[in-house]
């Protein structure tokens, strides 16, 4: 009697994941950033630059990222009342892969001295693409009238927090 073939190897497929699924969560990131030129009371056109760490992050799968850094870019109006800055971030994960997210124009909201912008976004490229971004970024100190009449607001720095969500 003949003896069969071997049966074709299966490749291990990853889980399908329901969507609104939580892939990561980065929580008590830092963040520090620049303005030209510097913001003021009435928005003009500014460049932000930035760049921040989140040292700890939690992953739905045992393997990945547990922490990240980044940089950030941005182009739009600004003030030092609020900003519509659409943003593009570049993460390089701790296991060694990247991801690019794009967020569009920031949600302020200022509350008892603290100033507060909530992004939302995808990821566009690299690790988790496609999936959904929201992102924000806590001010450790609001800038003054008084900087913002006179010489401007020309760095910030703060906390940073992101969730990455399965779509």
């Amino acid at each position: 009697m003949p003896a069969e073939p071997p049966a074709p190897a299966v490749e291990p497929q990853p889980p399908v994941l329901a969507r609104g699924t939580p892939l990561l969560t980065c929580e008590a990131g830092s963040q520090q950033g620049v303005y030209n030129p510097p913001l003021k009371l009435s928005p003009q056109e500014t460049v932000l630059s930035a760049t921040g760490q989140f040292p700890s992050c939690v992953s739905w799968d045992a393997g990945g990222p547990v922490s990240g850094q980044y940089t950030v870019s941005g182009t739009g109006p600004a003030s030092c009342l609020s900003s519509s800055l659409a943003t593009r971030s570049h993460i390089t994960w701790s296991d060694g892969s990247t991801s690019t997210l794009e967020f569009g124009k920031g949600m302020d909201a200022k509350q008892g001295g603290e100033a507060v912008t909530v992004l939302v976004g995808l990821v566009i490229e690299g690790r988790y693409a496609g999936s959904l971004a929201v992102g924000g970024f806590v001010l450790e100190a609001a800038p003054s009238a008084l900087h913002c009449l006179s010489e401007g607001v020309a760095s910030a720095s703060g906390l940073s927090f992101l969730k990455l969500i399965q779509q």
